[in-house]
């Protein structure tokens, strides 16, 4: 990703240096979009999501490893959890400047 607009505005790289974003249904479509861009532009991004796929998405970006892109399996319907995995990452990153609360979960009733 070479630019990142937000609101018809250019957000330069390095932009989000020094700020660390949470961002929930990371393992695809978007909200692998947003952890990717974020990070594009300088963010650490924790990247969580109750789909195992969350690994594959944060492999894909540069600086993991790195503690720069970090990863974590998260049910946001669990409120316990949520709030351990938030805590955790809290008391590891040394605050989380952005959340992106993008899980969703999809129900279909009955038929179309």
């Amino acid at each position: 990703m070479k630019e990142l607009y937000v609101w018809r505005k250019k957000i330069e790289t390095g932009s989000l240096a020094g700020k660390t974003a949470f961002v929930t249904g990371a393992a695809q479509g978007l909200g692998a979009a947003i952890a990717k861009a974020m990070h594009a532009v300088g963010a650490r991004v924790v990247l969580t999501d109750v789909n195992e796929a969350v690994e594959k998405t944060a492999s894909e970006m540069e600086g993991v490893g790195a503690e720069t892109v970090l990863t974590a399996g998260l049910d946001v319907r669990d409120i316990d959890a949520f709030e351990k995995v938030f805590a955790s990452f809290v008391e590891r990153t040394g605050g989380i400047d952005i959340v992106a609360n993008n899980a969703a979960v999809t129900v279909i009733l009955g038929g179309v």
